[in-house]
């Protein structure tokens, strides 16, 4: 017997309610306008890192390292381990979901001045995540930086390097 409590997961035709607002969506709005939605849960930079770290798994102690090299400040600033301590990229017009910002490095007048993009281990790059990280950062005023730490940090770069739409993407490699 097939299981009806469950409501059809969304498509391009139903509405939908985003995470960034209580109404229904229509369409996705074009282009988008980004921006940062701060983590549910609030804990401290040195509460995500040592929660990070508990994680053992070499992405997570590759961004608690970045914080801490990039000298964070707040909590907010960076995402932790679960879903509702993370850092999101959300349109603020129609809400639709960007993906997780690892964390923001920001000026002295406090405003987002790198968005920060941690790859460890393998180093896999998603060219489509950093363009929508690369749309938001040019509309704040700001650059993306890419950190690499592990085995494929030197390809990682290149692939990076090598794509001329991401030609303003900072990298550093740990």
């Amino acid at each position: 017997m097939a299981d009806n409590s469950k409501p059809p997961p969304p498509t391009l035709l139903t509405p939908h309610v985003s995470e960034a607002s209580s109404s229904p969506l229509k369409a996705p709005c074009n282009p988008h306008r980004w921006g940062l939605k701060p983590p549910i849960q609030k804990h401290s930079v040195a509460q995500k890192i040592q929660r990070l770290r508990n994680q053992e798994d070499l992405g997570s102690l590759a961004e608690a390292a970045a914080a801490e090299h990039n000298n964070v400040t707040h909590g907010d600033d960076m995402s932790g381990a679960n879903a509702a301590s993370k850092m999101y990229q959300v349109c603020m017009v129609c809400g639709a979901m960007g993906g997780e910002i690892d964390h923001v490095n920001r000026n002295a007048a406090g405003l987002v001045a790198e968005i920060v993009e941690v790859k460890g281990g393998k180093c896999n790059v998603n060219k489509v995540q950093l363009l929508r990280q690369k749309e938001m950062a040019d509309a704040l005023g700001a650059k993306v930086r890419v950190k690499l730490q592990g085995v494929g940090a030197q390809r990682a770069s290149e692939v990076i390097a090598n794509a001329p739409e991401l030609k303003d993407v900072l990298v550093t490699i740990l």
